[in-house]
């Protein structure tokens, strides 16, 4: 047999929560339009991912051209069409750099300083590095 009472009061309760939770809820949160709200970290995580595979490709094909990597992101507009230019910075809104090294000639990487923009770190913070080719 159920009790009623109880499950009015319960009912009561949860009820009376919600209206507190929604009287407090912060406006201007609830009026965010969706593309304006908070990105989570994975969802940061993949952008940059994307926007580095976009940029590899760029640069591959700024390879194939010139027969060499490119240096920095001016060189590479002048020889490779890019239509987004958002392609430059990494999910958090820092600029990915190119990085190439005098020992490994034919190699390039990409690397994205994670959430802080400094290189190191761990999590949020942690770097992102893409080896081309």
């Amino acid at each position: 047999m159920i009790n009623n009472r109880g499950v009015k009061l319960t009912v009561g309760f949860f009820l009376l929560a919600f209206l507190l939770y929604m009287a407090f809820w912060p406006k201007e949160r609830a009026t965010q339009n969706a593309n304006e709200m908070d990105v989570t970290w994975a969802n940061k995580m993949d952008v940059t991912w994307v926007r580095m595979a976009e940029l590899a490709e760029a640069c591959k094909n700024y390879h194939r051209i010139v027969g060499a990597w490119p240096s920095n992101f001016g060189v590479l507009l002048a020889v490779v069409r890019i239509k987004d230019k958002n392609i430059f910075v990494d999910g958090w809104g820092n600029e990915i750099s190119l990085l190439t090294h005098t020992s490994a000639s034919n190699t390039m990487w990409l690397e994205s300083y994670g959430a802080d923009g400094s290189q190191g770190g761990f999590g949020s913070n942690a770097d992102v590095v893409m080896r081309l080719p």
